[in-house]
């Protein structure tokens, strides 16, 4: 009947979560957590979704904490290499000068400080493809549960899905940490990202 056919279905989606868990892979963990993730307004989770939104939540918060334990200066590299190609060829910052090391080191540190996950993706030599983080969105108290996010993959490397999986990465990071609302702010001139995230809501 129905409720056969209803657990089936379950236990076969079950299997293929509990697969993306034990991967190891932080895309995959993350799409187990946003698809099982539940706000106060929707449906409480059965007994059995919990159990693997809380096994995957606490895998991906083991993945963040190990990346967040990555060679510094290195991904400082990475990353200052793709930020300042952003603003010298495009209006994803509304910034006219590269950036200097220096101030990359202290975003990071301001990010350590308060458990903000800087996520990035590798190719199989090491070469940084991407990279997203979020922040404080706004000081008052009203916005402690919303973060503005940021996302950027290397010029050489878009429309290949890179973005897509990095938001998804940090959509379920931020619901791990209790944030209900992620902005960005988008100039209109950047059409695929505004395209990117009406795909992700």
């Amino acid at each position: 009947g129905r409720a056969r056919v209803k657990r089936t279905r379950w236990s076969r989606r079950a299997q293929e979560y509990e697969a993306k868990i034990n991967s190891g892979d932080l895309i995959a963990i993350a799409e187990v957590v946003r698809d099982l993730y539940r706000s106060d307004s929707q449906p409480e989770q059965s007994y059995s979704e919990r159990q693997i939104f809380e096994a995957a939540s606490s895998r991906l918060a083991r993945e963040l904490e190990a990346m967040e334990k990555t060679d510094e200066p290195s991904a400082l590299k990475k990353i200052l290499a793709i930020l300042n190609d952003a603003i010298l060829n495009s209006t994803a910052l509304y910034e006219y000068q590269p950036r200097e090391a220096t101030s990359m080191a202290a975003w990071f540190a301001s990010r350590a400080a308060k458990r903000y996950p800087v996520i990035g993706i590798e190719d199989g030599s090491g070469e940084l493809l991407g990279f997203a983080s979020y922040g404080a969105f706004r000081p008052h108290a009203a916005y402690k549960y919303s973060v503005e996010h940021l996302l950027y993959v290397r010029a050489d490397r878009r429309r290949r899905g890179i973005g897509r999986d990095l938001l998804r990465a940090v959509i379920a990071a931020a619901g791990t940490q209790g944030y209900h609302l992620l902005v960005g702010g988008i100039d209109a001139a950047n059409r695929a990202s505004i395209a990117l995230h009406e795909q992700l809501g």
